[in-house]
């Protein structure tokens, strides 16, 4: 790094330090009043992560239907802040309808001092915020089981449905019947290549085949994307679309049959409206127990093979050798190993038991030997999640190594 850059980085960081102390010294008072009143009426500062899109929509969904059902006191005053980024605006103002939103120069140095001074642990939310929970106990994992006897609470405008309304005429579409698709790619965070980063046109294949074969429409999500305009006359490519807004982005994913995904934060928010996700390609798998499981009934899941031979290697020995954890695909191939993508036909028959599944109402299947012992392997070395996510039969069966 050049030396003028680190200088003007020092700088910066001095700022914002200086800054933090001068918002402490002035948030103080109000630390005070909520200490005073706290016999009388809690008040609760929580997070609110406006900055990423899978951390501030079934958290909070979660969080609001815990206290619907009683498990945390109504009378509370909750006060939220949000990030400077807001990753969508139109979820935002939606949220901001629910909840109280205080700006984040005043509580939020009062949210840090709460959590990192021991002697104020008394005022902490009940928020599970990842940074100071179990990743199998925060926000996004629903242990109480909230989603299945509450609403949803974001709830449509009329003018937002007529808005909606348009869009589906022009585009050939029946709410509730379709099905969304995305994959994740390092083109839009311009990072490096992750072992969660899977190639489009696997899937976007698979999607072609089943929508023709079913009479669906299959819509592909995203925004600036690597592969763009894939053609496909049952396919409406709305990540490349002018007509591309925010508002669409929350509506189409709220509104669809299922999602099929390969691990995004925009995953959650079908979950708003209590809607199902494939898993395909799923790499980081153990972080499926993180995960609102009972809406995730099924996945496939990534493969891991050894470069020099081009060997697959099974399960027990991708959790052993703890390759899942990698976060970037060099990483993994700095040990002699690399990540595989799901084919075609491995993508097709899991949307077709996925969409067997919706339509029959299928609660789950029965779990078979080679099923009971990829958990019972991953039970030696992660905690299993409140909810199994099944693989699908004849994934197992054209991969029957792999499980051995």
């Amino acid at each position: 790094m050049p030396r003028a850059t680190r200088k003007l980085s020092l700088i910066n960081r001095i700022k914002n330090k200086i800054f933090f102390i001068g918002s402490l010294i002035y948030s103080f008072p109000l630390l005070i009043i909520i200490i005073l009143i706290f016999p009388f009426r809690r008040i609760i500062i929580s997070e609110l992560e406006t900055r990423s899109i899978g951390h501030m929509s079934v958290a909070v969904e979660i969080f609001l239907s815990e206290i619907k059902i009683g498990k945390f006191n109504k009378k509370n005053i909750y006060l939220w802040f949000s990030n400077k980024k807001i990753a969508n605006r139109y979820l935002y103002h939606k949220w901001k309808q629910k909840i109280f939103v205080v700006n984040r120069f005043l509580i939020k140095p009062l949210f840090f001092l709460i959590n990192n001074i021991y002697f104020l642990k008394f005022l902490r939310s009940p928020f599970r915020h990842w940074k100071y929970n179990k990743p199998i106990n925060w926000q996004n994992v629903d242990i109480h089981n909230v989603l299945e006897i509450t609403n949803p609470s974001i709830k449509f405008s009329d003018e937002e449905e007529n808005l909606a309304k348009d869009f589906f005429k022009k585009n050939n579409l029946i709410k509730n019947e379709y099905i969304c698709f995305m994959s994740r790619s390092n083109f839009y965070l311009k990072d490096e290549v992750s072992i969660r980063d899977t190639n489009i046109k696997n899937l976007f294949e698979a999607m072609k085949k089943i929508c023709n074969e079913r009479n669906i429409v299959g819509i592909r999500m995203g925004h600036n994307e690597e592969e763009s305009n894939l053609s496909s006359k049952d396919i409406v490519d709305f990540s490349s679309q002018p007509e591309r807004n925010e508002f669409l982005e929350i509506y189409l994913l709220m509104n669809c049959k299922f999602l099929v995904s390969t691990g995004t934060g925009a995953d959650h928010v079908p979950i708003l409206n209590r809607k199902k996700i494939l898993y395909i390609n799923y790499a980081d798998i153990n972080n499926i127990n993180n995960a609102c499981n009972a809406y995730i009934p099924l996945m496939i899941t990534k493969k891991f093979a050894e470069i020099k031979s081009n060997k697959l290697i099974n399960y027990d020995e991708v959790f052993k050798r703890k390759l899942c954890e990698e976060l970037y695909e060099r990483d993994l191939n700095m040990r002699g190993f690399k990540s595989v993508q799901n084919t075609i036909d491995e993508i097709y028959d899991a949307i077709c038991e996925m969409d067997n599944l919706i339509v029959e109402d299928k609660s789950g299947y029965i779990e078979n030997r080679n099923q009971k012992k990829f958990w019972s392997c991953f039970k030696n070395y992660y905690s299993l999640p409140k909810y199994k996510t099944i693989i699908p039969n004849k994934f197992i069966e054209n991969n029957i190594e792999l499980f051995s």
